[in-house]
């Protein structure tokens, strides 16, 4: 496990690079794929992160040209976020990246190792959800 999680590390700081965003920033982007428009707390929890981080990360892609800012029309308090024509290339150039990657890795295998190894992943998913992050050390679920 710790290898696995190790080469996905390598490779997400790897995409970063090609892309020219941080790990954080490229998160963001992809939060964007089904949304128009998101506010900070949004962004924060779909990140899980605190306000203040998400203002240094989309501070990071409105200097890159990725992201603007704009008030909300229902609620002048409020701002919305939205990827610019330049962020939302960059956002689907790296989904088809993604999605080209892993489509050459499941291809090494044959139909029924894929097969296994995606129902394998499904479960794992399941199990990792079940499980503090802390495991048996930390709190656990209904306590």
């Amino acid at each position: 496990m710790d290898e696995l999680n190790r080469r996905c590390h390598e490779r997400s700081r790897s995409q970063c690079e090609f892309f020219g965003v941080n790990e954080a920033e490229l998160r963001c982007l992809r939060l964007f794929e089904n949304q128009r428009y998101m506010t900070s707390r949004d962004i924060a929890a779909a990140l899980g992160v605190v306000k203040s981080r998400v203002t240094k990360v989309v501070g990071g892609l409105e200097r890159k040209g990725l992201v603007q800012r704009m008030p909300d029309p229902g609620d002048s308090r409020r701002v919305l976020f939205s990827l610019t024509p330049l962020g939302r290339g960059k956002s689907e150039t790296a989904r088809e990246h993604v999605k080209a990657v892993n489509t050459a890795m499941l291809s090494r295998l044959s139909e029924s190792q894929r097969a296994d190894l995606l129902a394998a992943l499904a479960m794992l998913k399941v199990s990792m959800e079940a499980v503090s992050p802390l495991g048996a050390a930390g709190p656990c679920d209904g306590e």
